[in-house]
């Protein structure tokens, strides 16, 4: 993060609209790890791999979202997880998602 600069999450009217602690300082980054027994102690497969295609399965409704603006989470990251994922029998899009919600 640029010096100076806060973090969203930081910003008194975000805490108030997400019933966030007021008193809690929120970063972007931070020297702990955050993952419950080390990032390294994971080894579940993404969720791109099985829970959201069987969601996508089962239910037949599932909207995947991002903010368009978001500087964390781009995009074109989300369409390529996607498009390399199997649902409904086949591997990714089968025509380029340009309908609006």
């Amino acid at each position: 993060m640029a010096p100076g600069a806060k973090s969203e999450f930081d910003r008194d009217d975000v805490k108030k609209a997400i019933h966030a602690p007021p008193n809690v300082t929120w970063t972007l980054c931070t020297t702990e790890d955050v993952f419950v027994g080390g990032r390294m102690n994971d080894t579940s497969l993404p969720d791109s791999f099985h829970a959201i295609p069987q969601v996508i399965d089962a239910t037949q409704n599932v909207i995947i979202g991002y903010g368009a603006l978001d500087y964390i989470l781009l995009a074109n990251g989300t369409l390529l997880t996607i498009q390399n994922m199997t649902w409904g029998g086949q591997m990714g899009f089968q025509s380029p998602p340009i309908e609006p919600i």
